[in-house]
């Protein structure tokens, strides 16, 4: 039977020399390798990598100033978007767990996110920066999209804040409409608070369809406020 290190080797297209850097990459901090130890390490090196690689990127491809920079950032290095990413790629297949993570029923996004981090830092000693920058940014370019056309936004939890603030009830969300194909759908949705629509917002999806509403509401509210 194949290790999970020769399964990630040929799901990847990927070799490692250092097959002991590998295991650790891919070994959770709850199974115990006396060997190889467990990649916490890498996890600290990995995020450094993806921090600087997305930092390049976005300094060198766009002209934003620093604020909107670090905020773009902050979404991409973020816990949400390297847990999909590593669903999405399957890398969670191979990660060595102890029996006490095993047993959940559902793996927290930490768990997913730190995995990739690990990976990444094991690149980028096995392979070196520019190695690891390239598939950096093939991993990343999808969601960076999604973030610069607002899919990540948080307007939903500042629209929320802002109304909890003032004692208010949550702001709800309802579907106005959802056309399309099934791969290619367009929904629109309305955002109500105060007993009224406050704004409405279309997505390629629910999620965005709802944070583009919020986006609307929030700056109705700030302006009746101003």
């Amino acid at each position: 039977m194949k290790s999970k290190e020769d399964l990630f080797q040929d799901h990847f297209s990927i070799t490692f020399q250092n097959q002991g850097l590998l295991k650790r990459a891919l070994t959770h901090r709850s199974c115990r390798d006396e060997e190889n130890g467990n990649n916490e390490r890498l996890e600290f090196l990995g995020d450094s990598v993806v921090g600087l690689v997305i930092t390049e990127y976005l300094f060198s491809q766009t002209e934003l100033p620093e604020g909107e920079m670090a905020k773009i950032k902050g979404k991409a290095v973020g816990r949400e978007i390297m847990a999909e990413i590593t669903q999405h790629i399957g890398l969670d297949r191979f990660i060595y767990l102890g029996k006490s993570e095993e047993t959940r029923k559902t793996k927290k996004k930490n768990l997913y996110a730190n995995i990739l981090e690990a990976v990444i830092g094991a690149l980028y000693l096995e392979k070196g920066l520019a190695y690891t920058q390239d598939y950096i940014v093939s991993l990343w370019t999808p969601y960076l999209k999604k973030i610069f056309e607002g899919e990540y936004s948080d307007t939903k939890s500042e629209l929320q804040e802002y109304l909890q603030k003032r004692g208010e009830e949550l702001p709800e969300y309802r579907v106005v409409s959802e056309t399309g194909p099934d791969h290619d759908k367009v929904f629109i949705m309305e955002c109500l608070a105060r007993g009224r629509v406050l704004g409405r917002g279309k997505g390629r999806n629910k999620k965005s369809a709802e944070m583009a509403a919020a986006e609307e509401a929030l700056s109705l509210l700030r302006r009746e406020e101003a």
